[in-house]
């Protein structure tokens, strides 16, 4: 068949694995078609839920035929092909020694893009690189994601673009696009899901970096919160550096210091007056102690505040203080205030948010949740296993769009999805940014 379309190759790792082809009608062989006797030999047929003892006189068997002849190479227990023949739709799935396939006339509703993407908060770039098959698409992935899954994914912006060598690509920010590409759209008569409710080619892509977008949730919110900070923490900026020359990285330690200083300035200031009242009872005499002594007591004074103000900067402990004060309110709270504030007035602004890019970016959170669900690892597709990462969008795709391979393949991810457990694992909170994370966080690739 000349317009075979794979969307995993088998993979060599242990485990079942789940392997998807699409035929597109446009280029289906006809001339490979033959007598359907060679399936019956080997396999259990099942059509539309009736057991096949033998071939019928009918189109299906040599439908069958012709997707074993295609498929004999890359034939797994648990592999769906899907092929629109004529105005019939037709899904063939293996489990075992049986074949199962189920057929259903072509018919598709017309979605309201539009409408579905206002409705879930969401909205598109490109303008005019949206083809019928992209809108659709979009819809129809969006048609079956749950409320709250919806909800979690409001502000998601998705971009149509030409060419492209990957059917799709999430890029993460706060804020966040899913990019779609011709590649998605190569079999634009073809389907996706069951044929008797089927959806246009292109939802699974869809849904794949929906998947992505889920998982990185907690990455987005990190990101948000940090852009929110330091729109916070401009209004700062203008009240002198609040730090000493060598400042502890806990404001805690920082408050307890100033009040230290304060406490020594404050005893300080009663000696400075003790020794100006002595001097007016000179001026005024003279009387008391002689000059010199005065003089030397001046010296000593102005040396002990000099030294209990070197290295403090410019502002009062009192300003000092109310700018710690004012962190408490700050988004993610004031440590994390603290050393933004700290990074910019030594210099190191870019670098910090370097640090915190590279930190956020590694906050996988869902990832982590779903990676010790058994059968997450390796994942239900041969591209599952490239990484847990993959794996969870796969997961996420199939959960959504074939749920059936899903529990066949590996039931107890279909049941942590179904008991909305990446739900739970995309609304944790992500970890507060710790020394070594600043350090070490390593950056993570866009996902394709």
């Amino acid at each position: 068949m000349t317009a075979l379309l794979a969307s995993g190759t088998v993979a060599s790792a242990a485990g079942p694995v789940h392997v998807e082809w699409t035929y597109c009608p446009d280029g289906l062989d006809r001339d490979r078609w033959h007598t359907a006797a060679e399936v019956w030999e080997h396999h259990r047929v099942v059509i539309d839920g009736e057991v096949m003892p033998r071939a019928p006189e009918s189109q299906a068997p040599e439908v069958v035929y012709t997707l074993r002849l295609a498929l004999k190479e890359a034939w797994t227990e648990h592999t769906v092909a899907r092929v629109t023949v004529g105005e019939q739709d037709l899904l063939l799935r293996q489990s075992g020694d049986t074949l199962i396939l189920r057929q259903a006339p072509r018919h598709r509703a017309h979605l309201d893009f539009e409408g579905i993407l206002a409705s879930a908060g969401m909205s598109r770039g490109n303008e005019d690189s949206w083809d019928e098959a992209g809108r659709q698409a979009v819809a129809a992935g969006l048609t079956l994601l749950r409320e709250e899954e919806r909800a979690l994914l409001a502000g998601l912006a998705f971009e149509r673009h030409p060419g492209g060598d990957v059917n799709g690509r999430f890029h993460t920010s706060v804020r966040p696009v899913v990019q779609l590409f011709d590649f998605a759209f190569q079999c634009p008569r073809g389907f996706d899901g069951d044929p008797g409710a089927s959806l246009p080619s292109g939802t699974s892509t869809v849904l794949h970096e929906l998947g992505h977008a889920v998982g990185r949730t907690p990455t987005i919110e990190a990101l948000r919160q940090r852009e929110a900070l330091w729109r916070y923490l401009r209004g700062f900026w203008s009240r002198g550096d609040p730090f000493p020359a060598d400042p502890p990285t806990d404001p805690a330690d920082h408050r307890r210091r100033v009040l230290e200083l304060q406490a020594r300035l404050s005893v300080l200031a009663k000696e400075r007056a003790e020794h100006e009242a002595a001097v007016a009872r000179w001026e005024a005499g003279p009387a008391g102690l002689p000059v010199d002594e005065l003089l030397a007591r001046g010296l000593e004074l102005d040396g002990k505040e000099g030294e209990l103000r070197r290295g403090w900067g410019a502002m009062t402990p009192e300003e000092m203080l109310r700018v710690l004060d004012d962190l408490e309110g700050a988004p993610l709270g004031a440590n994390h205030a603290w050393r933004l504030l700290l990074a910019h007035f030594r210099g190191g602004r870019a670098a910090e948010l370097e640090a915190w890019t590279r930190w956020a970016l590694g906050q996988d959170i869902a990832s982590q949740a779903y990676a010790i669900v058994p059968g997450a690892i390796p994942g239900p597709t041969a591209y599952a296993r490239t990484s847990v990462v993959e794996s969870f969008a796969e997961s996420f795709e199939l959960y959504h769009l074939d749920p059936e391979a899903l529990r066949a393949v590996a039931p107890e991810v279909h049941a942590w999805f179904a008991r909305g457990g990446h739900l739970s694992a995309a609304a944790a909170t992500p970890v507060v940014l710790t020394d070594e994370q600043r350090t070490t966080g390593s950056p993570q690739p866009e996902s394709p």
